[in-house]
């Protein structure tokens, strides 16, 4: 099968949802979706340090990440990821070990932001959020993201949620939340045509 994205970068440091990724891929195009036929694609990146190095020296068409994830993973959690990848059977998954640590700040809208910096002048790949936190889908409709949740929300609940949530945003919130103070507030008649989803729908446009 000819996949539509053929060099993927995925920013997760907690990469443990792949094998139901894969069988829910499976109920949808049963048997095209194998572990090595997603992750040979893939480069992986387990924290903010790491995912700017790497989209330093590649170029990717399309570039997934979470909604929440450290500064630096530690070395500890590092290992665990390589045991969890390992048990996978998953070959051509590539990220540095470093021993570091740092707080989770919302930082995909630091990475969204930085990708951007380094790609001034040239196109952005596509970046789209996968998160568990439902709460970074009012920040991805904020910064013009695709969101996809990792559970089976709906659509509909996930724009009633950010059509809520946007309406109570104040420069307080922003400082409180670490949002850039300069990121505008989108209109709520412009969450008709924003994209978001479930995993289901992530997989279905995304992966295949």
């Amino acid at each position: 099968m000819e996949f539509k994205y053929k060099n993927i970068f995925w920013l997760e440091d907690y990469p443990d949802f792949f094998p139901r990724l894969i069988e829910l891929a499976g109920k949808l195009k049963p048997g095209v979706l194998t572990p090595s036929g997603l992750l040979d694609r893939v480069d992986l990146a387990l924290d903010l340090d790491e995912a700017l190095r790497t989209t330093t020296r590649s170029n990717f068409d399309l570039c997934i990440t979470d909604g929440d994830f450290p500064n630096y993973a530690d070395q500890e959690h590092r290992e665990e990821v390589i045991r969890k990848i390992s048990g996978f059977r998953v070959l051509g998954v590539h990220f540095e070990i470093e021993n570091r640590s740092g707080e989770v700040a919302y930082n995909f809208v630091n990475f969204y932001n930085q990708l951007a910096f380094q790609r001034l002048g040239s196109p952005l790949p596509k970046v789209v959020v996968l998160s568990s936190n439902i709460g970074n889908s009012c920040l991805s409709f904020n910064l013009g993201l695709p969101f996809y949740a990792k559970g089976t929300i709906t659509v509909q609940e996930i724009k009633d949620y950010v059509a809520g949530l946007n309406s109570s945003i104040t420069p307080e919130l922003k400082m409180r939340q670490r949002i850039p103070a300069d990121m505008p507030i989108r209109a709520a008649p412009e969450l008709v045509t924003w994209e978001c989803g479930s995993l289901n729908d992530f997989i279905g446009k995304y992966l295949f």
